[in-house]
């Protein structure tokens, strides 16, 4: 974690267009510049649910992600988890309201797919349950929805695509 926070430090100060001079435990830079600069402020993406690791990001960055195992891909989790970053942003001295939230969402487009050992508990939506999933996420405080497909091949991509593009969501 320590090293995560002095990376973080360098990356966030590069990304703001900053020079960077540092002499840390783990990293030392001296006088570090992006080059070519950004075109335009970069937004930063938090994913995680430790106290510590929010504790160090919710302060700098404009996003917050949750995997699906971590509320356990349905809206009324997400719903109780996204209350907890609240909660954790008050307390890292930033206003909830400016935190945006994405939420991963596992999506299970063929039934024989391998399901990863780290998944077993959490149930899939399917796709003809996705755009009511997606509804109620919006309403839980999602801002945005990261689709996990199960299997992720580019037929399922392709599948899961036309689905989209034919109106059905």
């Amino acid at each position: 974690m320590s090293r995560f926070a002095e990376s973080f430090e360098i990356v966030r100060w590069l990304l703001g267009g900053e020079r960077v001079t540092l002499e840390g435990r783990y990293w030392s830079v001296d006088d570090a510049v992006l080059l070519p600069e950004p075109a335009r402020r970069v937004p930063l993406m938090a994913g995680s649910i430790g106290p510590r690791m929010l504790g160090l990001t919710l302060p700098h960055v404009d996003w917050w992600n949750t995997w699906y195992t971590w509320y356990g891909n349905t809206a009324e989790g997400f719903a109780e988890l996204n209350a907890r970053i609240d909660s954790a942003c008050e307390q890292a001295g930033r206003d909830p309201r400016e935190v945006q939230r994405s939420a991963a969402v596992l999506v299970q487009l063929d039934s024989a797919a391998v399901k990863r050992p780290h998944d077993a508990d959490t149930a899939p939506i399917v796709p003809e349950d996705l755009p009511a999933m997606l509804r109620d996420l919006e309403a839980a405080g999602a801002d945005e929805a990261i689709l996990i497909l199960r299997p992720i091949t580019e037929a399922s991509i392709r599948e899961l695509g036309a689905i989209v593009h034919f109106g059905h969501l």
